[in-house]
């Protein structure tokens, strides 16, 4: 208890002048190498923990008022600008400062006028599923994304329900599926990927992707993707 009470007068002499006196560290030391060796090597850290506080102390800023108004040398002001940036602000803040917005259509023509150019309308879709859902989502006004849900109309003899998502969606270039096999639709790349139960394929036309994803086969898919282009034609 002696040995903390010496440390904690040490402390509290040292946080009552922000410059260090040399007399003070002087001090500091000749009680350090007093202490028994138990404590040689705990009294340091705590003392040069002491001298980092008061030195962050003594350089923190006084008050708001005190920081450039642009915010050009506080990255937490700068970062609190960009995430009020308005709408009209450069690319990489509008992201951040836009709220995204959801959509909820009555019927594939509605989600097509909303989505607008590149609105492909789907078919072959397997017997027993029915269009459950139309939702979208987007920007302002603006229709980004629109996913069509699809499930069956009955439970299936496991009783389990199963879904079918076709999703349309417009994005600033294409890429390719890694490790997915590539098929053609109609004299477009697909990427598809299938399992027993499930399968997942993609496709783009122009500045939209698209994705067909459920429980189906891989052959129902490929029929799904091909008839949505086929609606082009």
């Amino acid at each position: 208890m002696t040995q903390m009470k010496d440390f904690r007068r040490i402390a509290d002499e040292s946080m009552a002048n922000v410059n260090v006196r040399a007399e003070l560290k002087e001090k500091t030391l000749v009680k350090l190498y007093r202490k028994p060796n138990t404590v040689r090597f705990l009294v340091p850290a705590l003392a040069a923990a002491s001298i980092m506080l008061i030195l962050g102390i003594a350089f923190w800023p006084e008050s708001p008022q005190s920081m450039p108004e642009d915010g050009s040398t506080e990255m937490g002001i700068m970062q609190l600008k960009t995430l009020s940036s308005p709408l009209g602000a450069p690319e990489t803040s509008r992201f951040m400062a836009m709220d995204v917005n959801s959509w909820s259509f009555v019927s594939v023509e509605e989600a097509r006028d909303a989505f607008g150019e590149g609105f492909l309308t789907p078919g072959n879709i397997p017997l027993g599923f029915e269009l459950e859902s139309i939702t979208g989502t987007g920007t302002e006004d603006q229709v980004e994304n629109v996913t069509l849900t699809y499930s069956e109309s009955a439970s299936s003899v496991d009783g389990l329900i199963r879904f079918i998502t076709i999703t349309q969606e417009k994005v600033a270039s294409s890429w390719e599926y890694y490790g997915f096999e590539e098929v053609d639709l109609l004299g477009y790349t697909g990427y598809v990927s299938a399992s027993e139960e499930t399968a997942e394929l993609h496709f783009f036309l122009g500045s939209v992707r698209y994705d067909v994803i459920g429980q189906l086969q891989k052959d129902q898919a490929i029929a799904i993707a091909k008839s949505m282009i086929q609606s082009t034609r």
